[in-house]
């Protein structure tokens, strides 16, 4: 926030990212909507054009595909280090065996 204007963003920053854009986009949307039955779509995009439509399926697509493989990346760092953990607890009680024969002179305890 600008502490001399109080406003959230500059008029430069406002150029720079195409607010002027974006808000004629809202202000024929909300236009749309206003001149449409007041009934949304079913799926939540109401006044979109199908370009845009076919662009919000495939960002969804895409994103839902890149949490897949998050995921995926992730369940397999998660086999990975319990197949470590359980390996060295196997070495663990090895090693506990071998020192409790130390211990007791050879003897089974």
């Amino acid at each position: 926030m600008s502490p001399i204007t109080l406003q959230p963003f500059t008029g430069a920053e406002l150029n720079k990212y195409g607010f002027e854009k974006l808000w004629a986009q809202v202000l024929a949307a909300a236009e749309k909507n206003n001149n449409a039955s007041h009934l949304p779509a079913a799926n939540g995009e109401v006044g979109l054009s199908e370009p845009e439509r076919e662009e919000i399926s495939r960002v969804r697509e895409e994103t839902a595909a890149l949490l897949k493989q998050k995921l995926d990346e992730r369940e397999a760092r998660l086999r990975e280090v319990e197949r470590e953990m359980e390996e060295k607890e196997k070495i663990r009680e090895v090693e506990r065996k071998v020192f409790r024969k130390k211990l007791g002179g050879g003897k089974e305890v």
